[in-house]
């Protein structure tokens, strides 16, 4: 039989834990308000930062998603310094791009459907390199429409050309712009379908093996499973993260008050879902490491690309050059070049595996091809990491121009 000490010590430990959660909570709330934690999990003194001013992504049942909104305000902050920050062109269709999508084409004018990831989206900088490569052309004559999505794939693409861009567009050829790093889930023609969403407060985004079958199986089956990408914040809290990022005065330094929450909590959950995430994701998505004589060109055997990048992938990379060859429209082969891949082996990067499988489609299907990996020939080693972002593997807009110059 208990005894009234044992029940009073009992009851100790519930209001013990009690009196903790509400101190930790009151912490949370003025660091908040001092601006030295953000509202969601992670500290505005921590490494990384990426916002957005608006909910700039939606789900979309024919490509995974495409983008939506006026110009969405991006930031990126890596270590104290602003990795990029710009406003992104959205155009009528939803694609990054600062001219408008029109179905039917003029007459005598040759177009180009332009299929990409991250480099060709335009998400990481002030202009996409598909718009100004268009500059060059007259648009009467040529027109470069751009279909890139950031971490899209031969998946994604095929969805896109054979649900949205046949059914309603006349154009005259593709180009792939093909990006290949040292992991095989990170070459452009082997990744599942990448689906991204915004909600309220951030963007999320995973790959999946299959597009939904409408927007209810979204909702029950894929929305839960996005791996938390960056926050979604109004431009004066973005503001506010920049000048603590960035190193502010002490004397531009204000305590503010904020409207009270569950702070404490939140934090909480959103840590408990962002490692779960992050755990998840790493497994299901990360592979294996290519063979280094791949890379270097110094592998002798014939290679399988079927087993290697995965046979669904492959026969949706031929249903796409198959239905050009059908019916007449050109194709061009980019390689996009990853600085992975170049720092990995500074001599052979020409050679890499990804490289090797874009030229054999080429002579396959009598595509033509350029070498992207052409960028890093004219630049010294040591001076190769000026052409990227900083913390980042993309190039900057001072690799894009140079990039451009090599482009035929």
């Amino acid at each position: 039989m208990a005894t009234k000490s044992s029940i009073k010590n009992w009851i100790l430990v519930p209001l013990s834990l009690l009196v903790l959660y509400f101190v930790l909570e009151t912490t949370c709330y003025f660091l908040i308000c001092a601006n030295i934690l953000r509202p969601d999990f992670g500290s505005v003194l921590s490494r990384n930062f990426g916002a957005s001013d608006r909910p700039y992504v939606k789900y979309d049942s024919l490509t995974g998603y495409r983008y939506t909104g006026n110009r969405p305000h991006l930031t990126n902050i890596h270590n104290g310094k602003i990795v990029y920050e710009h406003s992104m062109p959205v155009n009528n269709r939803g694609y990054c791009s600062v001219d408008d999508f029109e179905f039917k084409k003029s007459q005598g004018c040759k177009r180009w459907m332009v299929f990409g990831d991250s480099y060709t989206a335009g998400e990481i900088t002030d202009t996409t390199w598909v718009d100004l490569y268009q500059k060059r052309f007259n648009k009467d004559s040529t027109e470069h429409y751009n279909f890139g999505l950031e971490g899209s794939g031969i998946n994604n693409w095929h969805a896109i050309f054979f649900k949205e861009i046949i059914p309603n567009y006349e154009f005259d050829g593709i180009v792939l712009a093909v990006f290949g790093d040292l992991k095989s889930k990170s070459y452009d023609l082997a990744r599942p379908v990448i689906i991204k969403h915004s909600f309220d407060n951030y963007s999320g985004l995973s790959f999946f093996d299959s597009l939904p079958i409408n927007s209810d199986d979204f909702e029950q089956n894929y929305k839960n499973k996005l791996f938390y990408e960056s926050s979604i914040y109004d431009s004066a809290d973005i503001a506010k993260y920049k000048l603590h990022l960035l190193g502010s005065p002490k004397k531009t330094y204000r305590f503010s008050w904020t409207k009270p929450e569950f702070y404490f909590l939140h934090i909480i959950w959103d840590a408990i879902v962002y490692f779960q995430n992050i755990n998840s994701f790493e497994k299901r998505f990360s592979s294996k490491y290519i063979d280094p004589k791949m890379l270097s060109g110094t592998y002798e055997g014939l290679l399988n690309y079927d087993e290697l990048f995965g046979k669904q992938n492959m026969n949706r990379v031929a249903e796409m050059m198959d239905y050009c060859v059908k019916n007449k429209k050109s194709i061009r082969l980019i390689s996009i070049p990853s600085y992975n891949v170049v720092a990995r082996d500074p001599k052979h990067y020409h050679n890499n595996i990804y490289n090797k499988h874009l030229k054999l489609l080429a002579k396959q299907y009598g595509a033509s091809f350029y070498d992207g990996y052409q960028l890093y020939d004219s630049i010294p080693i040591a001076a190769r990491e000026n052409y990227i972002l900083y913390g980042d593997s993309h190039w900057n807009r001072k690799g894009i121009d140079l990039f451009l110059t090599m482009l035929p």
